[in-house]
């Protein structure tokens, strides 16, 4: 499998991977205690070369998503008579964090803690990682609702916020 720091260097364009890696060294041959710092110090870097990762990052998010969490999501949304009793149905399982709800025509997604024990494994984690977790969000949503959805990340955790908050509506 490969590396989550190997992840988001390939969705940047051959540029951007060089002057990255010139700068802090290639993902190769990281053992697993090493990648956390590897990507936070990745983040800092993109910031100062002002290099979007969100799309990188957010790509990476999809790739955390496991398909029978995606399977037994859209087996819940069958069973659904409606939006806010899908979120329910989810809520129950366990998928999304616990904490889904409608408010209007929006999904709030919010958790206390980090899933990811990739932020854990350092001090302070750049605040950009958690695009992984609108990656999330965005994978999910999309494939179950068979339509584009979009995420905005309101607050998190790496933000100095008490939970992490994120709105899902519907694509454009």
């Amino acid at each position: 499998m490969c590396s989550k720091a190997k992840r988001i260097l390939e969705q940047l364009s051959e540029e951007e991977k060089k002057i990255i890696t010139e700068k802090i060294g290639e993902a190769d041959g990281l053992k697993t205690s090493e990648e956390a710092s590897y990507i936070n110090k990745l983040l800092e870097e993109v910031e100062v070369y002002h290099i979007d990762t969100c799309s990188a990052m957010r790509q990476c998010g999809a790739c955390c998503l496991e398909k029978d969490v995606v399977e037994e999501a859209k087996k819940l949304y069958q069973k659904a008579s409606n939006t806010e009793d899908f979120l329910t149905l989810l809520n129950e399982a366990g998928i999304g964090g616990n904490h889904l709800r409608l408010e209007g025509n929006k999904i709030l997604a919010t958790y206390e803690e980090c899933y990811c024990d990739t932020p854990k494994k350092v001090d302070a984690m750049h605040a950009k990682y958690c695009e992984c977790s609108a990656g999330w969000y965005q994978s999910l949503f999309s494939e179950v609702l068979k339509k584009r959805v979009n995420v905005k990340i309101i607050d998190t955790i790496l933000n100095g916020a008490p939970v992490c908050t994120f709105e899902i509506t519907a694509g454009k």
